[in-house]
């Protein structure tokens, strides 16, 4: 039998799947994915044990086959097709796809795809995009190497208030969203954000987790279905961190002048800035044995402080606000900075230890 199917389509679900396919050739089925043709869709399954994806695109024909194949190959093929309709015939042990002038031919794997994990039980609704927005914009904050406790993206749903937040013990990024859903919380792998990079995502999409080791994510418009296996982290309780906060001094600045302010020092590679904040003026320092950068802003503030921040976090909590003005606040013992922006529903924070 044999399909017709719009190429564009067919990348599309291939880019998708192969962020959970990997390039080892064990025996296994972290490199291969299932295709299967029935009722008028071609949907392809793959998974690398941590997660588990199947993406359809409609066809529009009648049918059914299902298949085994090497992913990778298969995408990386696909990625190179000109023509609006690739032509995808099956048979026992192959299968061959047509595009134009261009033809080829896979053979197919005689092992049996690994079951799905069983969907959740709790179902919420959440707008798709801003998730996948949220997740992104805390990522930086996730623990880096393998001597990470959790390098995962805590999700926390409580009091109307949905939050997404990450740290590595030095730094903490939180975005809050007001909403009405019900209590639970998870950590995330941060690899869930490549993978929904590569998925389109409409505005509401269903998220199931009831306690168990998965959550998943499925969109119906886009056809698409993501189980996650959870992550099993120490439980943080960053609102104690944000409750405790008790500022001495405080200012806004616009988001593009710090960040302007900040390049010239990244530049020259220091590693760490001074923040010398006395009310409406706040000047920026940083010297080594070779180098050596001053700078001074017009702020809106009250208050005086003297801190040590590191370069890159600093500039990594700015990046994570939205253009326009951002509130700053130093502690008063000086042990930490708060970055912090509200607009609309949504709130983002940054809280950054400083250096002794």
């Amino acid at each position: 039998m044999s399909i017709a199917v719009n190429t564009n389509a067919l990348k599309n679900v291939f880019n998708s799947i192969r962020t959970v396919s990997s390039n080892k050739t064990a025996y296994d089925f972290s490199n291969l994915c299932l295709m299967e043709f029935k009722d008028g869709k071609l949907t392809v399954s793959a998974t690398d044990y941590e997660f588990y994806l199947k993406v359809s695109t409609n066809t529009g024909q009648s049918g059914l086959y299902s298949a085994v194949v090497n992913s990778i190959r298969f995408a990386d093929v696909l990625a190179n097709l000109q023509n609006e309709i690739t032509e995808i015939k099956f048979d026992d042990r192959h299968i061959k796809i047509t595009n134009g002038r261009s033809n080829f031919k896979f053979s197919t794997a005689d092992v049996s795809p690994p079951e799905f994990p069983q969907m959740p039980s709790q179902k919420v609704s959440i707008n798709g995009n801003l998730f996948k927005e949220m997740l992104k914009t805390v990522e930086h904050a996730v623990p880096k190497g393998q001597d990470s406790t959790c390098s995962g993206i805590y999700v926390k749903a409580e009091h109307e208030t949905f939050n997404v937040f990450a740290t590595d013990s030095y730094r903490l990024a939180v975005v809050s969203l007001k909403a009405s859903t019900p209590s639970f919380s998870f950590t995330l792998p941060a690899k869930v954000v490549k993978i929904l990079s590569k998925l389109n995502t409409g505005d509401s999409i269903s998220l199931y987790h009831d306690g168990g080791s998965f959550a998943v994510l499925e969109d119906t418009e886009n056809q698409w279905v993501l189980y996650i296996r959870l992550l099993d982290c120490p439980v943080i309780d960053y609102q104690s961190i944000l409750n405790s906060f008790v500022s001495s001094c405080s200012f806004e600045v616009d988001k593009a002048v710090m960040l302007s302010a900040l390049k010239p020092f990244s530049a020259l590679e220091f590693e760490s800035v001074d923040l010398m904040v006395n009310n409406n003026t706040v000047k920026l320092h940083a010297s080594t044995a070779d180098d050596e950068a001053n700078d001074e802003i017009e702020v809106a503030g009250s208050g005086t402080a003297d801190v040590t921040v590191n370069l890159k976090f600093l500039t990594d909590g700015f990046d994570m606000m939205n253009s326009g003005n951002v509130s700053v606040a130093v502690d008063n013992e000086n042990k930490i900075i708060m970055i912090e922006q509200i607009k609309d529903d949504v709130e983002l924070k940054e809280i950054i230890a400083t250096k002794a």
